[in-house]
């Protein structure tokens, strides 16, 4: 963790890449408060800065906050990838929001093509 905090604090210049690479190492060390503080205080996000949070949550067995968090990213205007479909299908098998896994089904057949 020590590492990490020091890459950070000593970066002269921190782009998209730079900042999800942080954020993903906290999420992935299990240091959601962190990542979230890196996440909030982000200047331009993207999909997979989404991506970093929610499998974050699911990883450690928060499928409710994975879904706010694409509540959210849906808001501002983000559109998901293939990624984000699968991570939020798993948080609401996890969660068993049948619901709102139907809803992600819509958007996985609106959104994406499919060849069968």
């Amino acid at each position: 963790m020590d590492c990490v905090r020091q890459v950070l604090v000593n970066m002269s210049v921190r782009d998209i890449v730079s900042w999800n690479t942080m954020t993903d190492s906290f999420a992935k060390l299990g240091e959601l408060g962190m990542a979230h503080k890196l996440f909030d205080a982000m200047s331009e996000r993207n999909v997979i800065s989404w991506n970093i949070m929610m499998s974050g949550h699911l990883n450690l067995g928060n499928p409710g906050n994975a879904l706010k968090l694409f509540r959210g990213m849906l808001k501002l205007g983000f559109r998901g990838n293939e990624t984000t479909m699968v991570n939020m299908l798993t948080a609401c098998g996890r969660s068993a929001r049948l619901k709102e896994g139907k809803s992600v089904h819509g958007i996985l057949f609106r959104e994406f093509e499919f060849d069968y």
